[in-house]
């Protein structure tokens, strides 16, 4: 039997959901899964519409393959990175969803307190350098980013959310997506009395419960 075969169902499913939603492209985005000292993460070059639970690779948490002959996602020291240092999360998923990503080009941030979804799923997003895709400065910038969030808005390039189990992490990228339009809608109104976010009261209630 394929070794991790429901979580490698589990990672190539949620890469699927990620491409059905239109979050990332054929070719784009990755996921990976921590499973003890084991880490599941997606593959390079393969049609993330179609993944299938052969192609989800297995390596160690320090790096070592266990599945030579699957091509590895560029972006899996960043994944090792954030997994090495943040022991309370075991899922990442990084992607291109379109509103979102959009912010990562803007020199403002996607504000999380227009409503109580977003700011308890959220929190406050962090912005993390640009680096060049799959190299070890990327995996730097936004590992120190995923420090200080479970959202990263990587510059002009994506976003990346962490969390406990893969429903929890792909919620999030769902809910910033979102917000990332209410937002962008909220950029279009002229006169802000017509806007009304959280009050701080309302945020300090949230902050206790979550």
């Amino acid at each position: 039997m394929l070794q991790y075969y429901d979580e490698r169902a589990a990672v190539a499913d949620y890469m699927c959901r990620l491409y059905e939603r239109g979050y990332t492209t054929s070719l784009g985005g990755n996921i990976s899964f921590r499973i003890g000292e084991h880490v599941l993460i997606t593959p390079a070059k393969v049609d993330k519409g179609r993944l299938t639970p052969e192609l989800v690779g297995i390596i160690t948490i320090h790096g070592d393959t266990l599945t030579p002959h699957i091509e590895l996602s560029i972006e899996t020291e960043m994944h090792l990175r954030i997994l090495q240092s943040r022991t309370d999360i075991s899922a990442i998923i990084h992607a291109h969803p379109t509103f979102s990503t959009f912010f990562t080009a803007l020199n403002v941030g996607i504000n999380t307190k227009l409503t109580a979804e977003a700011y308890s799923v959220l929190g406050t997003p962090v912005k993390a350098t640009y680096a060049l895709m799959g190299t070890k400065q990327l995996a730097y910038s936004v590992g120190e980013a995923a420090l200080k969030s479970n959202i990263v808005l990587m510059e002009n390039h994506g976003v990346l959310t962490v969390g406990k189990s893969l429903l929890e992490a792909f919620n999030r990228i769902e809910v910033l997506e979102s917000t990332a339009k209410m937002n962008l809608i909220m950029m279009c109104i002229k006169d802000s009395n017509y806007i009304t976010p959280l009050s701080s009261q309302s945020l300090e209630e949230i902050k206790r419960i979550f």
